[in-house]
Parts: structure tokens; sequence; C-alpha cells
């Protein structure tokens, strides 16, 4: 690990439980746009970490079958459930430790996780991917994953038209446009359309 990076990691660690109370906060303001989760499509739940008190309702009311972590482990040791736990509840649980922050998903952790993703949409399940926040690792996986969405969706077209290889920037930004009606929705915004399709290139760019 380089000294930026390991700076990174150090800032990300010292500001990891005063960043989850503002967290905690805008999400209890009343008329919030900053839910603890949001509902994508079908099959994806976008959200904050999935804290005690709330994974129960989760699989309950939302048919959460899997779940993607995208923190290191320190974030979830003592609010989240292990995956032993997890497991006992009937979830599969996904783990691709990304640094807070400063991080952004490997691509192959993009594939493996889009990957886990489609493969519980097939089951018919829900999944929950979920970083701290969800404002920025995870929402990048979704990003990846709704990109990959559509572009199986255009690979029935004919011949010509959209490619299906994920680490096809200009198929990135293709997809992600005819994805960007359920991904903003519940008020969702656009800036941070911006920015996921942003981390989905750049994380690209860094393994050419």
């Amino acid at each position: 690990m380089g000294l930026v990076e390991a700076l990174g990691a150090g800032a990300a660690r010292l500001l990891f439980y005063p960043s989850l109370l503002y967290t905690v906060a805008r999400a209890r303001l009343p008329g919030s746009r900053r839910p603890w989760f949001h509902r994508i499509d079908e099959v994806v739940l976008l959200g904050a970490l999935p804290l005690r008190g709330r994974i129960r309702g989760l699989v309950a009311e939302e048919n959460v079958r899997g779940v993607v972590t995208l923190t290191e482990d320190y974030e979830t040791r003592f609010l989240c459930f292990s995956p032993q736990e997890w497991e006992a509840m009937g979830v599969e649980q996904l783990r691709l430790s990304t640094v807070d922050l400063t991080g952004v998903p490997t691509l192959e952790n993009l594939h493996e996780g889009v990957e886990f993703i489609l493969r519980h949409r097939a089951c018919g399940n829900s999944v929950y991917v979920h970083c701290k926040a969800g404002r920025s690792r995870s929402a990048t996986m979704v990003a990846a994953y709704l990109i990959q969405v559509s572009l199986r969706r255009t690979s029935s077209k004919p011949k010509g038209q959209s490619s299906s290889k994920l680490s096809n920037t200009s198929n990135i930004a293709c997809g992600l446009q005819e994805g960007s009606v359920n991904w903003c929705k519940d008020g969702m915004d656009f800036h941070l359309l911006g920015f996921c399709l942003f981390s989905c290139i750049t994380g690209a760019l860094r393994k050419q």
C-alpha cells in the first residue's frame, strides 16, 4: 500500500463514527431525501449499513436473501451481523472490502458483485447492497449492475448496436443512461448518478 492509500485508509478510520452519526442524523430529519435505503428495482436495495435493528425487517418485508458488503471489517464488526448470523437468517453475504472516502471497487470486484446480484435476481430474491452511507462504494456497485442489466437488454438488438462488455467505457455510459429512470426514482440525485459513472470508468481505467 502506497503512502497516499495508507493516509486515505487512516482518514477513513478516523472519520468513521463522526460520518456515520451524520448519516443517521440526515436519515432522521423530517422530509429527508436520504432515507436509510432505496429500492432501485425489483431486485436491488441500495443503502447504508444494515444495522442490527433493521435486518429482520429487510429479510421479512423486502425479501432480502443476499447482501453485498463493500465496507472494511471494522465498519461492520460491532454494528451489523457477522457472516454466521447472516447465514442463520437465510441470507448469503458477499464481502468485497473497499476503503471508505478514497476507495473505488476494483473491476474484479464489480464483476463479482454484479454476478452475485444477477444470480439472486434469477431466483427472485432481493439483494441489499451497502457501504457505510450508501452513497459511493455501494452506489458504484449498483451502477455497474444497472449497466449490465441494460446492456443485456440491448444485446438482443440488431447487430451493430451496444455490446455487453462491462469494461467498455462507452457502453458503460450508454447502459447507465438507459438505467437512469429506475436509478433516480425515490429522490436519487442526478449528481450521484454522475459520480457513479465516474467511479465505474475510473475503476475500469485503473486496470487498463
